[in-house]
């Protein structure tokens, strides 16, 4: 049990050689005295940091001590904060209190924060704390993926597919969601770019186009909104053989030279 008094902290132990003939006895002390508070500071959540809304967290206090206690409370994100300045308690040693908590409207999901409650006793003759660690979650409403729709397929891919080229042109959109974030090319080895217009119901609309050569004959567009909503755009094309005769046109041209 940890002592009511003032106390030290001391260690002792032995260090090992090579030998167990070599033994290396060793101490160490604190350097200052410590003392057992007597002050519990309690509390715990099970709400979730929402950014933009404000969390109240309660807290509480128990000592054999009266008086107004000091409290003060801080988060490592600097995120804004509201709390008492004080708490009094009374015969029978209890107080509660409020501290309230509120991450920026961007925030994002996913992002940790520690609040430390601090109490002090009149006078400044006793302190303790709690620590809380929290997360800031986003409501998720967005739970449906991109759409791709293909305005426009143009190719002439006969012969030698690489002196020809192909091109697909694509609109996507994300309709009421977050909004498109990237769109890559998962499979295919031509070019893509895109351009963002206003549709004519005010919403964004990604224009794409596609370059390839007709022996990359596959294209597989990858789209990504701001909550991580994959939706998949894909198409393929077949090069066209020369006919039979002109294959063995070619053949004999070939031969010949």
């Amino acid at each position: 049990m940890v002592p009511a008094e003032s106390f030290a902290v001391q260690l002792k132990g032995v260090i090992v050689g090579n030998s167990n003939s070599s033994l290396e006895i060793f101490q160490r002390q604190s350097s200052t005295q410590l003392r057992a508070s007597g002050l519990i500071v309690s509390s715990q959540t099970t709400a979730t940091l929402k950014p933009g809304v404000a969390l109240a967290i309660p807290f509480s206090i128990d000592s054999n001590a009266t008086g107004a206690f000091t409290i003060q409370a801080r988060n490592n994100r600097r995120f804004s904060s509201s709390f008492p300045s004080s708490v009094t308690l009374d015969a029978g040693g209890h107080a509660e209190g409020t501290v309230t908590l509120t991450a920026p409207s961007g925030t994002p999901s996913g992002t940790d924060v520690t609040l430390t409650i601090v109490a002090e006793a009149p006078g400044g003759s006793d302190f303790n704390y709690v620590v809380l660690r929290l997360t800031v979650f986003s409501e998720v409403t967005d739970i449906f993926p991109p759409v791709c729709h293909v305005t426009d397929v143009s190719a002439e891919c006969t012969g030698n597919c690489s002196l020809s080229t192909w091109q697909l042109s694509a609109n996507l959109t994300d309709g009421y969601g977050t909004g498109i974030e990237s769109i890559t090319v998962r499979r295919g080895s031509g070019t893509l770019t895109t351009t963002v217009v206003t549709g004519a119901d005010g919403l964004n609309v990604t224009l794409a186009s596609y370059r390839a050569s007709c022996c990359s004959e596959e294209v597989e567009l990858v789209a990504v909104d701001a909550v991580g909503n994959v939706g998949i755009c894909s198409k393929s094309i077949k090069v066209k053989s020369p006919p039979c005769f002109l294959r063995k046109v070619i053949a004999q041209l070939k031969q010949k030279f």
